[in-house]
């Protein structure tokens, strides 16, 4: 961790003063608390859309768009939570999760 960063700072006039900044340690009040969800929720199933997703992500149940499906909704959410639960320590972006699923930008960000 870094504990201190030295900077030198000049006027452009051959005047050049030196500044310490000073990172302390973190208190424990400080410190980032992760929470990983837990896999139990009682609306959560991994083989069907519950309604609560329904009504969440419309445009993936209405029909309207043919690269907008249950089935293409149930994918991104599948990758997704296997992504996350291999690192659950880690927070999950919306780029690694692009990276890996093809289509709608937005709607991937949605469904993240």
């Amino acid at each position: 961790m870094l504990d201190s960063l030295v900077s030198i700072i000049c006027d452009g006039h051959s005047k050049c003063l030196e500044v310490t900044f000073v990172h302390p340690e973190p208190t424990p009040d400080e410190k980032q608390q992760i929470t990983i969800p837990s896999m139990t929720l009682d609306w959560y199933d991994p083989n069907s859309v519950s309604d609560i997703e329904k009504n969440s992500l419309p445009e993936f149940f209405s029909g309207l768009y043919p690269s907008k499906t249950p089935d293409v909704y149930k994918e991104y959410r599948s990758f997704i939570v296997s992504l996350s639960q291999m690192q659950p320590e880690t927070y999950l972006t919306v780029t690694a999760c692009r990276r890996h699923l093809s289509g709608d930008a937005c709607a991937i960000l949605r469904v993240h």
